[in-house]
């Protein structure tokens, strides 16, 4: 029985052939598009869940007066939850240092560097190729490092014995160990040094980041209460505050995050590397879904209205005897057979589709895209859910025709135009979403490139390695500021856009308690260079000696320190205020402007310059200069618009990520609309030709049949209007400089449907237009 359902529906099939491609491609294409996303949301909701145990490793960080959260915490914590713990199996510290220079057979690589002691890789099961997790880490002077890295560093990854020279610590390591790569873990390290944890018991300090792993026969709560009782009974007595417990206990925290929310939680201060977005999972999530629901609305739109078509079949089969159950099974059969084939096809269009994207955003998303055997399930049985899902309604309508009304050529079997129609529009509200979705993160992204950021990003290149020059740095200085590429230079401690962090704590006499304050020393020059906007007040002036204490805070300092009148305002060591600046973007464009103060120091570690050429040009300029010093370390820079691009990387990736599947979604709705447009064209060739009898031309068909679907488009732009601007607001939220949802954005995406709508429904009602009239009424 089976096999002659399959049989037959296999017939119908090749029989329809144009409206089974169209079903079997759009499928394919949103099953396809769907695996995609699928893959990327299933390793950003399982990171770091490889290492065993996983759901008893939590990391803990610190926060005090009022500031945000560290990812890291105070070395005096692995001491004491080392010394006193009775709930941890074990407490790993994990120390890191940006940007550290190594030196590996005479050559010279930059690398962020971690340390730690034996007790990270007790604690996280990293798979050894080369050496062993007990015993590889035991010595002052060894090294571990990833499969990656030995190639990179010797070409081979059995590197056991060799030797690694550290800038920072002087010393020269030894190769103990070798690691598999860990891509789908919120690790950014590498490359692991030994290092003891010290004595430290300073409970001000945010330095490693601080990993723990329960005792299976305790709980979170445990860990909860062992942090009060230290935070009340170590931390609380160190600071010494005259101020009762229950009113300081709110100026210091722990926060407990499990290992597996790293990834997707609320970025903290100091974090190893940016990790993912929680919404950004959500939202191609959503788009994974419409994709699938635009594909199978063709599926049921085309198979509905060519029920007047398969009327008669339905008829005869009803009188020799079938049933209405064996009439849905044969339909469901069909349904299955396209669905089969779609998930085929979908899963060549979901290789091609990764790789694509992986050219077109710098992604990698195949990683894993078929190696996992739960995943491939969950793709088939997919497919066979939309298989039944798409055929259930086609089947029932089908199923339930009258036989009397068939056989008198009623209009029984025309199909529900209503619903047709509505399925219609939500593909195409959909289609419009997507395209206003897509335009407002550009021009967010826009906007936090090139828009008023209190900060400009544009044109200032920043050199690295200054410290390389020595005594010669004010010389190579001198020449550039004498260069005509360069308008301007500054020295500085730190650079706006980097991962890096000073924080000093300051009070007014408007305030009770000293607050931390982020700190950027600079020369005078730094205001200029970076764009900033002197607000209050006069820049630094190295003519004037008590300069050396002056301070310019920017508007939220000014705000934390409530301070109606801040020029001349006295701070604690001496220092006073000469100056306010705007708020500006320096870490994160999601948060609030962070109270900065700028405190006048010529001695800075880092150099950046303005330049008015192209930058080009500025490169061989600075490497012209740099080479006359004879230094074997080779110039590094990097322009600050692209330091500032790499707080921007998940976003960029999500709105080339949306605008690639909007375009498929626009391809899959147009493939539908093409597939009912040549139906209806079919269903009215004999009003056609009687319409063309009494004078019409081909023009007043094409505009007949546009008609009728741009009523449905129309409805389409209005709803996906609302949905869009809804939705897109909401993510606008998160940004704390965003953009406006414009009119311009709305007109353009209507536009680009409409032209879409239009080009499709006119060649297919253009074909028909064309056909000879008596041909047609002879058919009819």
């Amino acid at each position: 029985m089976i096999k002659n359902f399959i049989k037959i529906a296999s017939r119908g099939l090749k029989k329809r052939i144009l409206f089974t491609l169209i079903n079997v491609i759009g499928l394919a294409i949103g099953l396809g598009s769907s695996f995609v996303i699928g893959n990327w949301v299933w390793q950003e909701l399982n990171y770091d869940k490889q290492f065993e145990g996983h759901s008893r490793i939590y990391r803990i960080s610190v926060s005090y007066f009022n500031s945000d959260i560290f990812a890291r915490g105070p070395e005096a914590l692995v001491n004491e939850l080392r010394s006193n713990s009775t709930e941890l199996n074990q407490v790993a510290p994990l120390f890191s240092w940006f940007d550290d220079q190594l030196e590996v057979n005479g050559n010279n690589f930059k690398e962020d560097v971690y340390f730690s002691d034996s007790s990270f890789f007790d604690l996280f099961s990293f798979d050894f190729i080369h050496g062993n997790s007990k015993t590889s880490f035991l010595k002052s002077n060894s090294v571990i490092l990833t499969k990656s890295l030995a190639i990179k560093y010797f070409g081979i990854d059995s590197v056991i014995g060799r030797e690694i020279k550290l800038h920072s610590t002087d010393k020269t390591y030894y190769i103990t160990g070798v690691v598999n790569d860990e891509p789908n873990s919120h690790f950014a390290s590498k490359i692991w040094f030994y290092k003891e944890v010290s004595n430290n018991i300073k409970w001000t300090s945010a330095n490693p980041f601080i990993y723990v792993k329960l005792k299976k026969d305790h709980y979170l709560s445990d860990l909860e209460n062992r942090l009060e009782l230290i935070k009340k009974h170590i931390v609380y007595p160190f600071f010494q505050d005259n101020i009762p417990y229950s009113k300081w206990q709110t100026n210091y925290s722990f926060h407990i995050l499990p290992l597996t929310d790293i990834h997707l939680a609320p970025a903290m201060k100091f974090e190893m590397k940016a990790g993912g977005n929680l919404s950004n999972v959500r939202i191609f999530t959503f788009v994974s879904i419409l994709l699938i629901v635009i594909a199978s609305i063709n599926y049921i739109n085309l198979s509905t209205a060519q029920s007047i078509r398969r009327s008669k079949e339905i008829c005869i089969r009803k009188t020799l005897g079938t049933s209405r159950y064996g009439i849905v099974k044969q339909f469901l059969t069909e349904s299955f057979l396209t669905s089969t084939f779609s998930m085929v096809i979908g899963f060549f269009l979901a290789v091609l589709f990764s790789l694509m994207l992986e050219a077109y955003t710098g992604e990698k998303l195949n990683s894993g895209l078929f190696n996992n055997v739960f995943q491939i399930l969950i793709y088939v049985l997919l497919s066979l859910l939309v298989g039944v899902l798409t055929g259930v309604y086609p089947a029932l309508y089908m199923s339930k025709l009258n036989l009397a009304l068939i056989l008198k050529n009623s209009d029984q079997g025309r199909g529900d135009r209503l619903f047709q129609n509505i399925l219609v529009v939500v593909q195409f509200a959909v289609s419009v979403s997507l395209i206003i979705g897509s335009l407002v993160v550009y021009k967010q992204l826009n906007h936090l490139k090139n828009g008023d950021l209190g900060i400009n990003q544009n044109g200032v290149i920043v050199i690295e390695n200054l410290n390389q020059l020595g005594s010669k740095t004010d010389d190579f200085i001198n020449r550039l500021n004498n260069n005509s590429s360069i308008q301007l230079t500054t020295k500085h401690t730190r650079v706006p856009g980097d991962k890096s962090s000073l924080i000093s704590t300051f009070k007014s006499n408007e305030m009770e308690i000293d607050e931390p304050f982020e700190i950027f020393e600079a020369d005078e020059n730094f205001i200029e260079v970076f764009g900033l906007h002197l607000q209050k007040g006069r820049n630094f002036n190295s003519d004037i000696k008590s300069d050396s204490l002056s301070v310019i805070l920017n508007e939220s300092a000014v705000r934390a320190m409530s301070l109606s009148n801040p020029l001349g305002t006295n701070l604690k060591e001496g220092y006073h205020v000469v100056g306010v600046v705007s708020d500006f973007v320096f870490q994160s464009f999601y948060d609030e402007p962070q109270p900065v103060v700028l405190m006048y120091n010529t001695q800075g570690r880092s150099l950046s310059a303005r330049f008015i050429t192209n930058p080009k040009h500025v490169i061989d300029q600075l490497s012209s200069a740099w080479s006359i010093y004879g230094i074997a370390e080779q110039l590094e820079f990097e322009f600050l618009e692209e330091r500032f691009g790499q707080l921007l990387s998940k976003e960029k990736s999500l709105s080339k990520t949306l605008i690639f599947f909007t375009v498929i979604s626009i391809l899959i709705s147009c493939m539908g609309l093409f597939g009912l447009a040549a139906y209806f064209v079919h269903e009215r060739k004999g009003e056609i030709g009687i319409r063309k009898t009494f004078g019409a031309s081909t023009s007043d068909i094409v505009l007949l049949f546009l008609i009728i679907f741009l009523k449905m488009i129309f409805i389409a732009i209005c709803i996906g209007i609302v949905l869009s601007v809804y939705t897109m607001n909401q993510w606008l939220q998160s940004f704390e400089y965003r953009v406006s949802i414009d009119f311009g954005l709305v007109i353009l995406s209507s536009t680009t449907i409409l032209i879409a709508a239009i080009i499709t429904v006119a060649y297919t009602s253009y074909k028909g237009g064309c056909i000879n009239p008596i041909e047609a009424i002879r058919h009819h």
